[in-house]
């Protein structure tokens, strides 16, 4: 009986090793499949790894040969400009800057040996050779073939801004057939190796439905992670999701803290976005005197509804002194810029001489072409009309017609 009762316990025994060791090995190969640099929670159930352990091995082979690269090219790191368009290249590579000027002589012998680089797989190479020839630098022809060549092969490679650049063409349709699922793709796996830029392009998508089904919540992810590595657009989408509650309950506090991030990296949007939430006192006390200063910022940089609403400050003397001149002035910036509001405020202030002469062909022309835009906005027009003369009439009528409002 003891026997038998030993037996089963080695041989119990001997299964939970067996468990064990599977689970252990198990454990193991998981780990290194899935693994990213800057992984976040949840992206692991979400999405498939586009990084590979011979890319991996590519990149740390590549990095033996990058401060040669950087000696030959100069290294300089500049900042993404705010509100970049989505489509061409990104003006100048986080990794390598521009090539400084230098004699013909010198430039042939970067390219040169930016060429021997490239053919031996460096993707810094190739991806600086990618720009020199969509720009036509350094004695470079700008050749966009040679560009696309360069710029995929260095993606292959996984060079993040070479991956987020080919997914802007893509997106684009510029220079390649126009494909989501591509662009899609190439910002995904440059993504997921921490590019907040890609991240930022990987959430718009999301927004937009574009390549993928439309997801607030997968927007929202994207522009989390990358607004909080500090890229203002994402950080402005990111305060207006939580304003507007799409995708995510309402926080008007979450909604200035992100707002406020992004202004204060210059964003003129989000600076004109501030400055209404401190206007209507949204996550915030009133204080029009903050309204004014946000406004006033976003103004300077042409943002047209940040002009409307600096001459409404001054129109109504709100956080400033009433200075109708002055918000005729603002009227009128944000006005040839096609704010309607604007262009209808300015109409009513030329009709009853406020801030400026009375000019009822002047009034006439703006009340139009805010018209155009909104129709419920006609019969301010007509009631203009029946205060003029048939001369006045037919003389903005024709002001209207070649576009020509002072």
């Amino acid at each position: 009986m003891m026997a038998n009762n030993l037996f089963a316990v080695i041989v119990a025994a001997c299964v939970v090793l067996v468990v064990v060791a599977a689970y252990l090995w198990w454990r193991h190969r998981h780990h290194q499949q899935h693994h990213y640099p800057h992984e976040a929670h949840g992206e692991r159930s979400r999405h498939r790894p586009f990084l590979r352990e011979r890319a991996m091995a590519r990149r740390t082979a590549s990095s033996r040969k990058r401060a040669a690269v950087t000696q030959v090219a100069g290294h300089e790191a500049e900042p993404y400009p705010s509100g970049q368009s989505v489509t061409g290249m990104v003006p100048d590579s986080p990794v390598l800057a521009k090539v400084a000027p230098q004699k013909s002589a010198e430039e042939k012998g970067v390219v040169q040996r930016l060429h021997e680089l490239a053919e031996h797989g460096d993707m810094e190479a190739q991806f600086t050779l990618a720009r020199l020839y969509h720009k036509g630098e350094q004695d470079v022809l700008r050749d966009d073939e040679q560009a696309l060549k360069w710029l995929r092969m260095a993606a292959d490679q996984g060079h993040p801004m070479a991956q987020l650049n080919l997914g802007r063409i893509y997106y684009s349709g510029k220079h390649l057939e126009r494909n989501d699922l591509e662009a899609i793709h190439w910002f995904s796996r440059s993504a997921y190796q921490g590019n907040a830029l890609a991240r930022f392009e990987l959430g718009a998508m999301y927004l937009e439905g574009r390549g993928v089904g439309q997801s607030y919540a997968e927007a929202l992810h994207w522009f989390r992670m990358a607004a909080e590595q500090g890229e203002p657009r994402a950080q402005f989408n990111l305060g207006l999701m939580f304003h507007s509650g799409r995708g995510v309950q309402r926080d008007p506090g979450a909604a200035l803290h992100w707002s406020r991030k992004a202004a204060e990296q210059g964003d003129a949007r989000a600076q004109n976005l501030l400055g209404l939430f401190y206007k209507q006192g949204v996550g915030t006390e009133v204080d029009l005197a903050e309204a004014v200063k946000w406004y006033r910022l976003a103004a300077e940089q042409g943002n047209s509804a940040a002009q409307f609403s600096m001459g409404v400050m001054f129109e109504k003397g709100e956080g400033v002194e009433r200075d109708e001149e002055e918000a005729i002035r603002y009227y009128l910036r944000a006005a040839v810029q096609g704010e309607v509001m604007a262009q209808f405020n300015l109409g009513v202030m030329y009709a009853k001489g406020r801030g400026v002469a009375k000019d009822l062909v002047q009034a006439y022309v703006w009340l139009n072409r805010a018209a155009q835009r909104e129709q419920n906005l006609a019969r301010f027009c007509t009631l203009v009309t029946k205060q003029m003369s048939p001369e006045q009439v037919a003389q903005a009528d024709e002001m209207v017609r070649n576009g020509r409002p002072r």
